[in-house]
């Protein structure tokens, strides 16, 4: 029995390291893509430890925690839980391979003000299904907490990048001076976000602070900039799913059948259909269309657009 329990733990050991080697290393894409049918099988949520000096902060604090007075011990059990947030991240496993990752900003901070009674939070979910080119996302939740009803409380934003390059994944050779965890974005560029607290704070994406509007119907969806050199397509929706297409409108701020696409200061409104497969049944998985980036651009970009952009464009 102590035999298969040291084997067990093991295997989680390899099966963890496995999992921290896929999020912090470089997997290139092809050029040309590939074929995509939407998984149905199971996902796994886990949490996969980084190798920085926040674990051992944590950890160091732990040790004397029952010592404490109870209102100290309460106080010490805070800041552990910010520590293991920072020297951890929660990833999606789909079939022993990184899916997708997570950042979330859910303390009072510049960008989320905690005034809602159940709490806010802004996070980003990095999505790569099956670590496909045809269906990586950058999912933006935002909850106000201002009713406790998820279908009030709720904004979702989806948004892609071109070219698309590289698997997203978390860089650890840089310098840890500014606690920050950097992401790589799919365009090879990089964003940093506040390991403690998961606010944005370098890179090609910038972020405003959460609108707070009492009215459903009038927030505004998460105020995100994108810097960089590509292109970067988004949609919004309050109580959907941003990608598909509806007949009502729940926010004003929200194009039901229209994404919106930018590229150094200039932007484009097109059908979300000219986008993503599969948008007019909020019942499937909707993907993005184009297996390869030079197909977009011939597609969408420039007859619609009218940018006339070559791929060393945005490059």
């Amino acid at each position: 029995m102590r035999f298969l329990l040291l084997l067990c733990l093991s295997f989680s050991s390899v099966f963890a390291q496995s999992l921290k080697e896929q999020l912090t290393s470089a997997e290139y894409l092809n050029a040309n893509g590939g074929a995509y049918i939407p998984t149905s099988g199971p996902n796994t949520t886990k949490s996969v430890k980084l190798d920085n000096h926040f674990c051992e902060e944590a950890a160091e604090l732990r040790r004397d925690l029952w010592d404490l007075p109870e209102e100290e011990r309460l106080q010490r059990v805070q800041v552990i839980l910010r520590l293991e947030s920072a020297c951890s991240v929660r990833v999606r496993e789909q079939n022993g391979k990184v899916a997708g990752f997570e950042f979330e900003n859910d303390s009072k901070n510049a960008v989320n003000p905690r005034t809602a009674e159940h709490g806010s939070s802004r996070s980003f979910y990095f999505e790569f299904d099956q670590r496909n080119k045809r269906d990586i996302n950058l999912n933006i939740t935002e909850n106000s907490g201002l009713t406790g009803k998820l279908s009030h409380d709720l904004l979702e934003t989806k948004i892609l990048f071109v070219p698309r390059r590289v698997v997203p994944y978390i860089d650890m050779n840089h310098d840890q001076v500014n606690c920050a965890h950097k992401v790589i974005l799919p365009t090879n560029e990089y964003i940093l976000f506040d390991a403690i607290t998961k606010e944005i704070i370098g890179g090609v994406l910038e972020e405003a602070p959460m609108d707070m509007t009492e009215s459903r119907h009038q927030r505004e969806f998460a105020g995100i900039s994108y810097t960089g050199n590509g292109i970067m397509i988004r949609a919004d929706r309050r109580a959907g799913t941003p990608e598909h297409t509806y007949n009502v409108s729940y926010n004003v701020n929200e194009k039901i059948r229209d994404a919106v696409i930018t590229h150094k200061g200039k932007e484009c409104i097109v059908n979300k259909n000219m986008i993503w497969e599969n948008t007019d049944n909020p019942d499937t998985t909707a993907f993005f269309k184009y297996a390869s980036d030079q197909e977009f651009l011939d597609t969408v970009i420039n007859p619609i657009c009218g940018w006339n952009l070559m791929m060393d464009d945005i490059i």
